[in-house]
């Protein structure tokens, strides 16, 4: 893979919830196809203004457009199949982002900076909280309750994400 000095941008985008949460029954798929596809062009745009490698790596084709700086890894199907290798590729200083918050936990262990699609910062301070937080609602949800899901993907979440991401490019020049 390219490096962007001794750092590459890695990317997951995945279709769960924010904050890991698990797709219910009412969750709009084809709002959540959006957002992706939203966030996808976002990645990509910063990729090609700022000539950074950028890497989408999922278990199904990643459709994305002929570019030098943008590649897809297509890895085999199985469940974290990405997600392991994505902590494999990385070092110390890529950036992962990603909502996936075991997937973010393994990144910062290896040393990688993780953002959210929300553009949040996830770091040693705040991932395990984050992670309780998930489990504790993924029993709840077991349990029958109903959470409520995660809030809705807004436009101003969507500026937030490329303005974090543009602070973290421009940081890496």
């Amino acid at each position: 893979m390219e490096r962007i000095g001794d750092n590459e941008a890695l990317i997951t985008i995945g279709m769960r919830g924010d904050g890991d949460e698990a797709m219910t029954e009412g969750t709009a798929i084809a709002l959540l196809e959006d957002i992706v596809a939203n966030q996808r062009e976002i990645i990509e745009r910063a990729a090609e203004r700022t000539a950074t490698p950028t890497w989408f790596v999922a278990n199904h084709t990643v459709p994305l457009p002929r570019s030098k700086w943008v590649k897809a890894l297509a890895v085999s199907h199985g469940f974290d199949a990405a997600d392991d290798e994505i902590v494999e590729r990385l070092t110390a200083g890529d950036l992962v982002i990603t909502s996936d918050l075991p997937l973010a936990m393994a990144a910062i262990e290896r040393g990688a900076r993780v953002m959210t699609t929300r553009g949040e910062a996830l770091d040693e301070s705040n991932i395990r909280a984050r992670v309780q937080m998930r489990d504790f609602m993924e029993t709840m949800r077991a349990s029958g309750e109903h959470t409520g899901g995660p809030k809705g993907y807004s436009d101003g979440d969507r500026r937030e994400f490329a303005n974090a991401l543009d602070r973290w490019l421009a940081k890496q020049r």
